[in-house]
């Protein structure tokens, strides 16, 4: 994960993406915030890839113990009908795209960015989105096509050789 970290405004990283907004009169620069207030709360930047690492990590182990993994798939808090709140994620079950799954996920958002990390566990699928444009409808609704790109279409996913289907 070499391209993760806190954000600090001052140091130039490279490929860092500058944050936007978008309203009624269009696209514009992100209010300025210095995100080291925020910590692990929405302090660090990442990359699709980094988060992809991160995500195995926590699968594998690496990262926190299965004890503590377990806590984390295990609910905890009632949001609604469908979902719950683990330690540090959301768990979803229900019908998901024509057929009853788990979704297992995070969300983030602030000035200028929007997150989302979801894991499918009976179909063994990562779906990670990024952006630069913080705007919730737009970036909600791509995400909602994605989903069904990735677990309706079947007959696209492939067999890798750890028996992992990648799109």
């Amino acid at each position: 994960m070499r391209s993760t970290g806190y954000d600090h405004y001052k140091p130039v990283i490279k490929g860092r993406a500058k944050g936007y907004e978008k309203d009624e009169a269009g696209i514009r620069n992100a209010d300025f915030v210095d995100m080291r207030i925020a910590g692990g709360g929405g302090g660090l930047y990442a990359t699709v890839g980094d988060l992809a690492l991160f995500h195995q990590g926590l699968v594998d182990h690496r990262i926190i113990s299965q004890a503590s993994g377990s806590m984390m798939h295990t609910p905890q808090v009632r949001i609604n009908e469908t979902t719950h709140y683990g330690f540090g994620l959301f768990l979803e079950e229900g019908e998901i795209c024509g057929k009853q799954r788990r979704k297992h996920y995070h969300t983030g958002g602030g000035p200028g960015v929007r997150s989302v990390m979801a894991y499918y566990p009976e179909d063994q699928l990562l779906c990670v989105m990024i952006t630069n444009v913080n705007d919730r409808q737009i970036f909600n609704e791509a995400h909602a096509v994605m989903e069904e790109m990735l677990l309706l279409d079947e007959h696209a996913m492939e067999e890798n050789d750890d028996g992992k289907r990648t799109h």
